[in-house]
């Protein structure tokens, strides 16, 4: 996800429209022309000073020839409210303006995967509304270029709104529009006339609304993020834990219940577990994945198509975002559902909670495992890092085991916040849509980079510290358990009440007890015949 400076441009609200230079209307709609206050007035020019108004990209400027400070490049010189006037550096319009004013909350920005989602759609958008006749070749050509730019992130710095907007993305949709506008216009080497005059909402946001855009870029950033991100790195760490349990094949160890001894087993039987939590994470999660494949495109507003052009342009365009993705989408069933519920969302993110759970325990044993170096558990080494104090020689904090745990919680907060936002949609519309993919994305990158991160620095050089687990062996008395039908359950319980009175191991206790000689004992009890479900 892209990080974005916290310092927020500088605008200016005037009572009266600007007086400079009439602007190119890149960004305004024909609506809005209709009812534009730009006065049309031409700046004085003074006697020292030559000007000549000039339009490139997304802007008008006046070049000065005098020594005076040139003044600030702006975005868009104006709209038809209240002279609004932004002075900054981006190519983004007066809408995106706007709503870093109105909305100056937090630091969370949008993630970096809706805007990827939202150029994919806009390029697949306009070549459908090429094909159906409903914009130029010239256009569609420097539209598409400029939406390139946008997927392949070159356009990053233009998208600054925050997460904390209006609750169907519009303002993102907008500034996504605004950028690809502008960008084509510079394309055309920023001379923006009237035959090649690109419009935000005319042009970019053709035959499509903010609310199934938005939906629809939600859908496409899950399921490219689950399926690119979040399972490879969910596989590369049970492969991972599928290797050490080759490794360890041969190493016995005592397992634990209610984390008391309880009976024998291998660190390959362990380390096979938590490799199979995983591959059940991995059916889980390509499951729930297969929901986003069906896109709301089409669906206006309220989820129903409103004008004869969106039945022909919803195939079309649904057909052209599965070409560039390479994903296999499809128009949903029903498309008021989509918009107006996030159903989807909360089910794919309950199964991503699940994913952190399997998560959480598998690094607490590990953890626990590796507690010591002397007065803990002990039975496993994990790789030393930079951090070791030299104070506490042999004192190999596990670092990775806590990251992994902390990013577990914070997806658990997540889980609630998405759980609420999907069940508060009212009506036609869930107007809680960016939080929610806010958070959706977050645990998969969160849980992608915890596991990538896991695996290379700390499963992949775990080692046994087998000292300690044949320590733990010999002085185990869950071994009573094989002895039982040779001595009967009375004398077994006696012999167990020494051992553990007298910190005995059970051979100790049973010769002390003169009930079988030793010799006998190591022919009954040998630990490795022990064993039940070994390839388990």
């Amino acid at each position: 996800m892209p990080k974005f400076a916290t310092t927020k441009p500088k605008f200016t609200l005037s009572s009266k429209p600007a007086t400079t230079a009439k602007p190119s209307n890149t960004n305004i709609s024909t609506a809005e022309k209709s009812k534009s206050t730009i006065s049309k007035k031409p700046a004085p020019k003074s006697a020292t000073t030559t000007s000549r108004t000039t339009t490139s990209s997304n802007t008008t400027t006046k070049k000065n020839t005098s020594t005076a400070k040139p003044q600030a490049k702006t975005s868009v010189n104006t709209d038809n409210n209240n002279g609004f006037k932004p002075t900054t550096d981006a190519i983004y319009g007066v809408k995106t303006a706007r709503a870093l004013l109105n909305f100056n909350i937090g630091d969370e920005k949008m993630p970096r995967s809706i805007i990827k989602s939202m150029g994919i759609l806009k390029k697949a958008a306009t070549l459908a509304n090429e094909e159906l006749g409903l914009l130029s070749k010239d256009k569609s050509v420097r539209i598409t270029k400029a939406a390139d730019e946008v997927i392949e992130g070159n356009l990053d710095k233009h998208f600054p709104l925050s997460v904390w907007q209006t609750g169907s993305g519009m303002h993102s949709n907008m500034n996504v529009n605004e950028v690809i506008a502008a960008r084509a216009i510079e394309l055309a080497g920023g001379k923006a006339t009237s035959k090649t005059q690109i419009d935000p909402t005319t042009d970019i946001n053709m035959s499509h609304s903010h609310n199934d855009a938005f939906s629809t870029a939600m859908n496409i950033s899950a399921a490219m993020e689950m399926k690119s991100v979040l399972i490879p790195a969910v596989k590369k760490l049970q492969n991972s834990f599928i290797n050490k349990a080759k490794e360890f094949e041969s190493i016995l160890k005592i397992g634990r219940t209610h984390t008391m001894d309880a009976f024998l087993m291998t660190f390959e039987q362990q380390f096979n577990g938590y490799a199979k939590l995983l591959s059940n994470d991995v059916e889980r999660l390509e499951k729930v994945l297969t929901a986003f494949y069906q896109l709301p495109l089409g669906g206006m507003i309220v989820g129903t198509d409103i004008i004869e052009t969106n039945q022909k342009f919803a195939p079309k365009i649904v057909k052209q975002i599965a070409k560039i993705t390479k994903f296999p989408f499809v128009l949903t069933t029903n498309k008021l559902t989509a918009i107006s519920s996030q159903d989807i969302m909360a089910n794919a993110h309950s199964t991503i909670k699940v994913l952190a759970t399997s998560l959480l325990k598998i690094s607490n044993d590990i953890r626990l495992l590796a507690s010591g170096p002397r007065c803990g558990f002990g039975e496993l080494i994990l790789p030393e890092n930079d951090m070791i104090d030299p104070l506490f020689v042999g004192k190999n904090n596990p670092l990775h085991c806590e990251a992994v745990s902390m990013v577990c919680m914070q997806v658990f907060g997540n889980d609630t916040t998405i759980t609420f936002a999907a069940a508060s949609g009212q009506f036609e519309l869930n107007a809680y849509k960016p939080v929610i993919i806010y958070n959706f994305l977050q645990s998969i990158k969160l849980l992608s980079d915890a596991m990538n991160s896991f695996e290379k620095y700390c499963v992949r050089g775990i080692k046994v510290n087998r000292k300690t687990v044949q320590n733990n062996l010999d002085n185990t008395l869950v071994i009573i358990t094989k002895v039982v039908n040779n001595v009967g359950y009375d004398n077994a319980v006696k012999i167990m009440k020494l051992a553990h009175r007298d910190d005995l191991t059970l051979k100790e206790a049973i010769v002390k007890l003169n009930i079988m000689s030793g010799d006998e004992y190591d022919r009954i009890v040998k630990p490795e015949k022990l064993l039940a479900g070994k390839k388990n």
